[in-house]
């Protein structure tokens, strides 16, 4: 018998999976946590749910340091008096990589529920 997720549990592990080599933690349902990997890959379908980080918990330097690997095709003028412009930015591998490693929630599953929003210094490198 195939082992199967549901499509919310889908959700979960690619996102996981594409974090994996950075360390990503799972909250079981009683309240502790274990570090994903291939033996506990299995436990997102006992109701674990990541850790990730919101957008909006991004410090000025990684937004920079972000910025820096987008990539901007286009700029229009917006006609404002100030002259200021509007870009368009594209998400370069290195900027998704960039998110990934330090676990940001690129595709809404805290708010879907799916994730829990990580308690600050739960990725810190002095762990």
């Amino acid at each position: 018998m195939e082992f199967e997720f549901t499509e919310e549990q889908r959700d979960i592990y690619k996102v996981v999976s594409a974090m994996s080599l950075y360390g990503v933690k799972l909250k079981s349902p009683r309240g502790y946590w274990v570090e994903f990997d291939d033996r506990t890959k299995y436990f997102i379908k006992d109701g674990f749910l990541p850790y990730l980080r919101p957008l909006s918990s991004m410090t000025s330097e990684e937004r920079k340091e972000c910025e820096k690997l987008m990539e901007v095709r286009e700029a229009r003028d917006t006609g404002g008096v100030d002259g200021a412009k509007w870009y368009v930015c594209h998400d370069t591998l290195e900027s998704i990589d960039f998110l990934l490693s330090h676990r940001f929630d690129i595709n809404g599953l805290i708010e879907r529920g799916l994730a829990l929003e990580a308690p600050k210094g739960i990725y810190d490198s002095k762990e």
